[in-house]
Order: C-alpha cells, then structure tokens, then sequence
C-alpha cells in the first residue's frame, strides 16, 4: 500500500494515510492563516510546525506530535477533509460519472503523491489523494 515521505510524518504512520476510504489529513483552507493558528492554539492547543514544501511554507497541525492536518491560505473559508483512495484518477473519474464536479487536479503533489478536489452533487467537498511511497 502507498505510503508518503510527507516531511514530518513517522516511518509508521498511521493507518489512514494507507487505507483506501480512510479520512488522512484535515486542512483549514483560510485566507487568516494566523489567526486561525493563533485561535486553534488557544482553542484546542494544537501544536503547529512549519514545514518547508516544495511549493513553499507548510504550517502543519500536530497532536502529541503527529500531524493530523494543516493551515492553506487561500480565499474563502472552510474545512477539507482528505480521503485516502486507491488511485486518485479513476476515483476522480468515477466521481464525476456520478453528479461530482472536479474542482482541481488530479494533479501531482511532490513529496506528497497525488490529488484532487471535489464537490459532490450535495455541496461537500473533498480532497481524494493517493499518497507516494516513501523516497
């Protein structure tokens, strides 16, 4: 099974970033980036650690140190939820045979594997992903 070299994540990880159908990663996409670390950390008293990407500064979200999700700036305002899947293309495909829009991707991921966005014909969104083996 595909398991990721996402920086950070132990050799061991957890399950979910396994499994096909498993919840992996939860993301806060937000255009407060700060305030939401800074509210989240007070709130919850998740540890946050920021972690170089290819595509820039990554600030992950950890819980007795592991990271469970992370902060996205962007526009809007919104959890997403990742999915584990088999082969992100053909679950992409065949969510949109279904009712689902493609929002963004399959699209390659460095580091990390491989994902897309949809929103499926109820209004939810999800991000599904297959991770890649570790480098």
């Amino acid at each position: 099974m595909p398991v990721t070299s996402f920086p950070g994540l132990p050799e061991d990880m957890n399950e979910s970033f396994q499994n096909h159908g498993a919840f992996s990663w939860m993301e806060l996409q937000t255009p407060e980036t700060d305030a939401a670390k800074s509210f989240y950390a007070k709130v919850i008293g998740w540890e946050q650690e920021e972690m170089a990407m290819p595509n820039g500064a990554y600030s992950a979200i950890k819980v007795k140190g592991q990271p469970i999700g992370g902060f996205k700036s962007q526009e809007g305002g919104f959890w997403m939820p990742y999915i584990t899947v088999d082969d992100v293309e053909e679950r992409t495909r065949i969510a949109q045979e279904n009712g689902a829009k493609v929002l963004a991707g399959p699209m390659d991921l460095p580091g990390v594997g491989k994902g897309a966005a949809i929103e499926d014909p109820f209004g939810a969104r999800a991000f599904l992903i297959t991770y890649a083996p570790p480098a």
